[in-house]
């Protein structure tokens, strides 16, 4: 069984999903279905697929750094980026199916096997992100729904709003994109520190520090890193 606790086992599962649809399905519906977006969303499509043009990236530099036959374990990698080369979205599955083939399959699932043995992530159960982005939608509703000031109204959105995308996107960047994207929310927390701590008793901003801090500890757990949310709120002096 071929694990996803590293970006080649994320892809690989990512592309039988995209195998496994209909032949004549248009590649717009096909990638809408296996990132789990609306067909209609084409700018997240994309954006999708960028990510896994990185991912793609991220594996091949990892793969040059063992101690193994690089050329045998990326051999198949000029096709996997042909695959994910932004192709006309409308055109069919069929046109494209024929690149996912065994030996693009078997390439990255050597390289999942080696990444899995040197640099695994901790893989959080899909409960685990289904809970973090329900209560990360409920409190974006209160937000919306609040007299709170308006350009702090605006942050905690926005900010919000980075933690569920990031969650979202977790099947393609895992927890490394989990952790970036907490470094970014927290250098966007320290611009806007004057405002935060003008209003850090608002229950919006209380109840965003709870999540944020249980987004914090997932990701640490992932990338088996500690975590950082507790430091930076006492440095900025953020505690409410």
């Amino acid at each position: 069984m071929i694990k996803k606790d590293n970006p080649a086992g994320r892809l690989h599962k990512l592309l039988l999903d995209a195998k496994s649809k209909p032949p004549n399905t248009a590649m717009k519906q096909v990638w809408a279905e296996v990132f789990g977006l609306d067909a209609s969303n084409t700018p997240a499509i994309f954006t999708n697929l960028v990510r896994l043009q990185d991912s793609v990236n991220e594996i091949e530099k990892s793969i040059r750094m063992q101690e193994v036959d690089h050329d045998i374990y990326l051999q198949s990698f000029p096709s996997i980026r042909t695959i994910l080369s932004l192709p006309n979205l409308d055109s069919s599955i069929n046109q494209h199916v024929s690149l996912i083939n065994e030996g693009v399959l078997m390439t990255l699932q050597f390289c999942s096997e080696r990444l899995s043995k040197t640099c695994p992530e901790h893989v959080p159960t899909d409960d685990e992100i289904k809970e973090l982005i329900e209560q990360i939608q409920n409190l974006a509703d209160s937000i919306l729904a609040s007299s709170i000031n308006k350009t702090l109204k605006v942050i905690l959105s926005e900010l919000t709003e980075s933690m569920r995308q990031a969650l979202a996107e977790y099947r393609i960047r895992g927890g490394t994109g989990l952790r970036e994207e907490l470094f970014s929310i927290l250098e966007r927390l320290q611009r806007t520190f004057p405002i935060l701590e003008q209003h850090k008793t608002e229950p919006e901003v209380k109840l965003f520090w709870e999540i944020l801090s249980k987004y914090d500890t997932i990701t640490s757990i992932c990338v088996n890193a500690p975590a950082v949310l507790s430091g930076f709120q006492q440095v900025l002096q953020l505690m409410p």
